[in-house]
């Protein structure tokens, strides 16, 4: 298996980073947050730790032991991305 095999497609709602120097964000200071990842199996909630939280996106990382590949970061819409999840 080379490297390239055990990366992940990122989510459909991926996003990139900010543009330039980020100046508004600051950093998720290990925050433990809800994100909603959109997968073309189906959508899944987690629990993920923010890492650097921008204007519109916040950069997430979901713990290694969860999923057995390296990448386990990446940019999600704020829209996806909360501290709970509100159920009717």
């Amino acid at each position: 298996m080379t490297e390239d095999d055990r990366l992940y497609r990122a989510p459909r709602n991926a996003i990139g980073p900010p543009h330039g120097a980020d100046k508004d964000g600051r950093a998720g200071a290990g925050r433990v947050l809800i994100a909603r990842f959109d997968w073309p199996s189906g959508a899944v909630v987690q629990p993920v730790e923010a890492l650097w939280i921008s204007g519109d996106r916040v950069l997430v990382e979901w713990p290694l032991d969860w999923q057995r590949v390296e990448r386990r970061r990446t940019w999600l819409p704020r829209d996806d991305v909360a501290a709970r999840v509100r159920v009717r």
